[in-house]
């Protein structure tokens, strides 16, 4: 269910709002003016804002301007009794997804709000994908029937057995480490390992595949834990990380063996703790993630030099 904020300076509407939101499962927050509101979302990240226009002589307009100049991704939805074709289109430009008029059926509103979370669904699908484009690895079909390929295969079905866990930041993480060869079918069993989990076959499942080879280094911690605005030059906007992507399903990182030091210890920090921080914030992020890594490398010789923890290979099955 998702967390929603309803900027309304009618203490009777919000309300009402918040609790039918709230029987439909959501978490919902209340805010009277713009400063609690921005104040809101200095702390939580919504995935719905609800608001109205006129807020105590200021405009909920600006509000969506400020937030989507601030990188917000989320659905942002107008309801006002002030309904004019100029403020639809104000609105409309400055980044609102759903323009209502009141009054407002709580149960029309929470109809709206389902169609706009499931359109916010596939939009962040489409930006995944195109993220992926630079970063992930070929895609192969599971092929092979001698009977070493065949137990790697059913070890492989036995670790997509365990369920990615229904509550974020969780210890519990199933992990697994990959090691072979180059072209000995790493991707292909992992691919499967994420197909052969039942929950898979739902399109909100991500399959997040990540070449970590060609990542350059200035750019990994951003790329797999996300940036908030302002973390360096370009950051523009707060981002989220290929591993917030891959929320509820598997993200496989190819090529492990190539990530620097720095970085493996703070994978390991999401492999043992479920939680990692995104590249200049202090909230500590969880997330609930099939992971599964892979490398053609000696790690043992790797770790006897110096260059891989020991104590990731120890957290990870393999």
């Amino acid at each position: 269910m998702a967390k929603i904020l309803i900027v309304e300076d009618e203490d009777s509407i919000r309300s009402s709002i918040r609790q039918s939101l709230e029987l439909d499962g959501h978490t919902a927050f209340e805010a009277r003016c713009i400063a609690d509101a921005w104040s809101a979302t200095r702390t939580t990240e919504f995935d719905v804002v609800i608001t109205d226009v006129n807020l105590i002589g200021e405009s909920g307009i600006d509000l969506i301007g400020r937030l989507r100049e601030d990188g917000y991704e989320g659905v942002i939805i107008v309801v006002t009794a002030y309904g004019t074709i100029d403020n639809a289109v104000k609105a409309i430009k400055k980044g609102a997804d759903e323009y209502l008029q009141k009054p407002v059926g709580l149960e029309e509103l929470g109809v709206v709000i389902q169609r706009s979370l499931d359109h916010s669904k596939v939009k962040t699908r489409l930006r995944l994908y195109e993220r992926l484009e630079r970063v992930r690895g070929e895609s192969q079909e599971l092929i092979g029937k001698s009977e070493p390929w065949r137990r790697a295969v059913s070890l492989a079905e036995r670790f997509a057995s365990l369920p990615v866990p229904e509550q974020a930041g969780r210890d519990d993480l199933p992990t697994i480490l990959l090691l072979g060869e180059t072209g000995s079918g790493k991707g292909m069993l992992a691919q499967h390992i994420h197909r052969s989990d039942p929950a898979s076959g739902d399109d909100g499942v991500p399959f997040v595949h990540v070449n970590c080879a060609v990542l350059p280094p200035t750019l990994i911690e951003s790329e797999l834990f996300g940036h908030e605005r302002g973390a360096f030059t370009d950051a523009k906007t707060a981002r989220k990380g290929l591993f917030e992507l891959a929320e509820g399903g598997t993200i496989f990182l190819d090529e492990i063996g190539e990530l620097p030091l720095e970085m493996q210890a703070k994978l390991l920090t999401v492999v043992e703790q479920g939680s990692f921080r995104r590249v200049g914030g202090s909230d500590e992020r969880t997330v609930r993630v099939r992971i599964i890594t892979a490398t053609n490398q000696d790690l043992d010789t790797k770790v006897e030099k110096g260059l891989f923890r020991q104590d990731y290979c120890t957290a990870s099955m393999h």
